[in-house]
């Protein structure tokens, strides 16, 4: 794979303030029922990001990452980057980030990332636009007895119909900063993938799933970066769902670019990131 990577932003200075967003979305339910959702999505996100994550047995920490270095005998080097805690390896498909600063991915696992006990997996905090929860993603839950899915997301009834008139894709704020800085843009699915490009101060548009239609805010949004001179390059899983989802943002935008994920490989943006840093 070759190093598409702009160079890093430091995402943990303030937020900006937000413009009005793009999306052309106006919510059926009144103001005082999304405030009352919102509000405990917000309460339900905050007990996740400062849950006691288990180590071992009864043993439990607070969420924390740290520096480590590993030493590579194979290749006469050594690996230095951030340790996670094990309830986090399948998320972001190691133990250690490579290629990561410290304070980012403090950032993300103090703001985006958490755990939920119920579940015995990782919470990803979804937020609107202009910084407001507007939903929750657990991320390989388990349920004893039950078959869940990959993406376990809150019902409709206890979030913003649509997630709200300010929502257009995940992470938009922090990835807004990162398209500010950088003329290379990446656009994918899945939720894993824009957290991992986030760690890694990557800006990556997701869609989430590969059955999204590529609704019309979100490809007018893509069309006007790419009119500011941006560079997309798509970078959709290469696996059947994943090379669906290329075909139908080809139809959408009118054009075919190439995928830098090669198809029928089985990877995902998240594998491109780590084989990446890994050779780097």
């Amino acid at each position: 794979m070759s190093n598409h990577l702009p160079p890093p932003v430091d995402l943990t200075q303030p937020l900006p303030a937000r413009p009005e967003p793009d999306r052309h979305y106006t919510s059926k339910e009144s103001a005082e029922e999304i405030a009352k959702k919102i509000e405990k999505l917000e309460a339900e996100a905050q007990r996740y990001l400062n849950a006691d994550i288990p180590i071992i047995g009864n043993i439990t920490m607070k969420n924390e990452v740290w520096e480590c270095t590993v030493a590579r005998e194979d290749k006469g080097y050594e690996y230095r980057g951030i340790c996670l805690y094990s309830p986090f390896h399948k998320l972001f498909e190691t133990d250690m980030l490579i290629g990561a600063k410290l304070s980012v991915v403090r950032y993300v696992m103090k703001r985006i990332v958490g755990y939920s006990s119920y579940f015995q997996c990782p919470a990803i905090i979804i937020r609107d636009g202009i910084n407001r929860v507007v939903d929750i993603a657990y991320y390989r839950p388990q349920s004893e007895g039950k078959k869940l899915p990959k993406y376990l997301y809150k019902s409709n009834e206890k979030k913003p119909i649509k997630r709200g008139e300010h929502f257009l894709y995940p992470f938009q704020i922090e990835m807004e900063r990162l398209i500010a800085k950088h003329e290379i843009i990446f656009i994918g699915e899945g939720l894993k993938n824009a957290v991992n490009a986030l760690a890694h101060q990557v800006p990556y548009i997701s869609i989430e799933g590969a059955a999204n239609n590529f609704n019309a805010p979100i490809i007018e949004y893509i069309t006007k970066l790419r009119q500011r001179g941006k560079d997309i390059i798509t970078a959709f899983d290469g696996d059947e769902a994943g090379f669906k989802a290329y075909e139908a943002f080809c139809k959408a935008i009118g054009e075919a670019p190439a995928n830098l994920i090669e198809p029928d490989s089985g990877d995902d943006f998240t594998d491109y990131l780590k084989e990446l840093h890994q050779n780097f």
